[in-house]
């Protein structure tokens, strides 16, 4: 009688077709769905696809490229790319997943196991470089430590180009200013929180944020359009330029919140009148079962489509309604996982995950990872919890006020937050400076050149 509960269970793990189907689309950014519904419909007839049309803001579609990544600079998508850019030269032949893993063997201190972990996050880099994957979603997948996944990635975030394995834009350029003689508090703040004004050239701006002069914020500005915002440029790739078409526009009008899907740029599905008419008439009696097949394949698409559409904009909402003053006041984002979106939504992590992958929003004129919006929380002295972002902010304001003399150490950090009424231990603290490409107290105070 166990045996026979043992195999139903089993029976009912594995998913038909259709549910990996719609898992399938489920994952893929928009342009890669594009694709994916074009090659079905040139093998079944059953589907008609209508190609999409421009999208949002279809004039300003050049600025879309990794504009997150490089928020301060606009690429034309007409270019005759004829740039004498460094990159372009690179590694013509070595793949960047090449590279990266090339230098991993090269380090003798790394055992097995470690070695192995960093090689799993060189292989979840995005085509630009980043990790898009959570510390928490990879432990949970590998069933190891979150220590052990952290140590992993400052491993790889340490490898050459600079800033690679980054999570966002300013830890991407942060990485780079670390290893720079350029890395002070001017630039790390403006790497951290002055990339809007920098993209709007609002020097007058930028020098009232940095508390600096209007001839050092563009001196700073110079400096960090100099960095790569795309640790990935320039080596070798057989896949086509990656262009990040949103999912949706997120609007704040009068104190509210409106989520727009962007579904002109999505093709249109529908089923063929003339084949479906086929189905079940008696002069194709030997080509029914073909057609009954091609019929319910077609349906599963476009099920599997207003699935997609149908949990990303359900995730969509709930983060607006989670995360109001992020989005109407540009505050902090407070702590929100992804198990507590599919709790939330009663659905599986995984498919949460899913939905997230490689996903990007427009909200306010930037281009946001719909992942950059879940961030993990920490205890606070109230019994509250605060997101890591608010203790990485809290920690890059106490450590501008760093004596570069005197610097201060994890402990001495860690009680700092602690009268914020932020309660992180030492460890975590180091976790977080490390993250944030930031040297140790020992490291800061050997680095130290004083002027003059």
């Amino acid at each position: 009688m166990a045996l026979q509960t043992q195999v139903e269970q089993a029976v009912k793990l594995v998913p038909t077709q259709a549910m990996q189907q719609s898992l399938n689309c489920l994952q893929m950014p928009v342009s890669e769905l594009n694709e994916y519904l074009q090659e079905q419909a040139l093998s079944n007839p059953f589907l008609d696809l209508e190609e999409p049309s421009a999208g949002i803001n279809s004039d300003q579609i050049f600025s879309l490229e990794y504009r997150e990544r490089d928020s301060w600079a606009v690429h034309s998508s007409d270019s005759d790319g004829d740039s004498d850019d460094i990159f372009n030269c690179i590694s013509p032949q070595m793949s960047y997943t090449d590279y990266l893993n090339e230098q991993l063997g090269y380090i003798r201190e790394l055992d097995d196991t470690m070695l192995a972990l960093c090689r799993y996050i060189v292989g979840n880099l995005n085509s630009a470089g980043y990790l898009d994957s959570s510390i928490e979603e990879m432990s949970q997948h590998l069933g190891v430590s979150e220590f052990f996944m952290e140590q992993a990635l400052y491993v790889v975030q340490d490898l050459e180009p600079a800033g690679t394995a980054a999570r966002d834009l300013p830890e991407c350029l942060i990485l780079q200013l670390a290893k720079s003689d350029h890395f002070n508090e001017t630039t790390l703040h403006l790497a951290k929180w002055g990339l809007p004004k920098l993209s709007k050239m609002d020097y007058s701006g930028l020098a009232k944020l940095l508390g600096v002069s209007v001839a050092t914020a563009k001196d700073a500005a110079g400096i960090i359009r100099e960095l790569n915002p795309i640790p990935s440029r320039g080596f070798y790739t057989d896949e086509k330029c990656a262009v990040i078409i949103p999912e949706a526009e997120i609007s704040c009008e009068n104190g509210e919140v409106s989520i727009e899907l962007n579904r002109a740029a999505m093709p249109q599905l529908s089923l063929n009148p003339y084949y479906c008419s086929l189905v079940g008439n008696g002069e194709y009696e030997s080509a029914q079962p073909y057609l009954w097949e091609r019929l319910s394949s077609a349906k599963n698409v476009i099920n599997a489509v207003m699935e997609r559409e149908k949990t990303v904009h359900r995730i969509l909402t709930n983060i607006v309604m989670l995360q109001p003053a992020f989005f109407l006041n540009s505050g902090e984002l407070l702590p929100m996982t992804m198990q507590q979106m599919a709790d939330r939504l009663d659905l599986n992590v995984s498919t949460v995950s899913r939905a997230l992958r490689n996903k990007y929003v427009i909200c306010n004129g930037s281009l946001l990872s719909l992942r950059s919006l879940f961030t993990s929380s920490v205890p606070s002295a109230d019994g509250e919890s605060v997101s890591s972002s608010r203790v990485k902010n809290e920690l890059l304001r106490l450590l501008s006020t760093d004596d570069p003399q005197k610097p201060q150490s994890d402990y001495a950090l860690s009680l700092a937050l602690e009268s914020s009424g932020i309660i992180i231990s030492r460890r975590t603290v180091a976790k977080y400076r490390k993250s944030l490409g930031i040297a140790s107290a020992s490291e800061r105070k050997k680095s130290y050149r004083p002027s003059g």
